[in-house]
C-alpha cells in the first residue's frame, strides 16, 4: 500500500511590490480548518480581507485535490464575514 498525503505547505509572498521575495509559509495538515489558516495567517501578516478570501479557497482547493475529499471549514465559520 502507497502512503496517504497527510500535510503540505502553502508557500505565500506577503512583501509588497513586484520584485518582492519576502516568503512565508502555512503548513497545512488533514483535518485543519482552511478558514482557520486563511484568518490567522492573514491577521498575523496583516493581509486584507480580500486576499483572506483568495488564500481560503487556493488551500481548500489543495486540500481537497490532495486529500481526496471534500472540505469544509467547521471551527469558524463566519470568520470571512468580519
Amino acid at each position: 500500500m502507497g502512503s496517504q498525503l497527510s500535510c503540505f505547505k502553502v508557500t505565500v509572498n506577503v512583501g509588497s511590490g513586484e520584485s518582492s521575495n519576502n516568503f512565508e509559509e502555512i503548513n497545512v495538515n488533514r483535518g485543519d480548518d482552511p478558514r482557520d489558516l486563511a484568518y490567522n495567517f492573514c491577521k498575523q501578516h496583516d493581509l486584507t480581507i480580500g486576499l483572506e478570501h483568495n488564500l481560503y479557497a487556493q488551500i481548500k482547493e489543495n486540500m481537497e485535490t490532495l486529500f481526496g475529499s471534500p472540505v469544509f471549514g467547521t471551527k469558524v465559520t463566519d470568520k470571512l464575514d468580519h
